[in-house]
């Protein structure tokens, strides 16, 4: 519109005889518009490109997080196993070997009973290195993990939950506590 009326009051000005200044602001304006709507285009596909970008990163950044968690829950796994576990099960080992050579019946009973908690020592850390290292149960919900933990130790279980569940990611974790 105002290219427009630019365009007539030029024209009139040169007594109605330049057809340039009649038709020079109108170009321009059709020009500009061109312009703008391209510079427009070229932002709104700036702006979907770099949203695409910071969600690629995300993506990236959630991947390397879980890898991470995975490594260092299977190492702290082969840790316990490669110690703790082997030691457990040497000392039962030589305990049994023990109570097959000792000469008193009251040793006996004690060396049995050092056995029944080594058992139960070697069992406990055999389910440590298998809860560990199993896949999936940090994405899970949190009452089907509770009761799955829970059932290792009770033969009834019930969860209940009251609330809307929510997914939480605390800020400053370990990564073996994700």
């Amino acid at each position: 519109m105002t290219a427009s009326a630019t365009a007539i009051g030029l024209f009139r000005l040169s007594g109605d005889t330049d057809v340039a200044m009649l038709l020079g602001p109108i170009a321009a304006a059709v020009l500009l518009t061109l312009i703008y709507d391209r510079i427009e285009d070229d932002a709104a596909l700036q702006r979907q490109l770099h949203a695409d970008v910071s969600q690629a990163q995300e993506r990236l950044a959630a991947s390397e997080r879980a890898a991470g968690i995975a490594a260092e829950r299977e190492r702290v796994s082969r840790e316990i196993h490669d110690t703790v576990t082997q030691g457990l099960a040497s000392s039962l080992l030589l305990l049994e070997a023990a109570q097959r050579s000792w000469p008193e019946e009251g040793a006996k009973a004690e060396v049995q009973k050092a056995g029944t908690l080594l058992r139960q020592n070697l069992a406990d850390t055999r389910s440590l290195v298998h809860e560990l290292s199993a896949p999936g149960l940090e994405s899970g919900p949190l009452p089907q993990a509770l009761e799955q933990a829970a059932r290792q130790y009770l033969d009834s279980v019930i969860v209940h939950v009251t609330g809307i569940p929510a997914r939480y990611r605390p800020k400053f974790a370990m990564p073996w506590c994700a």
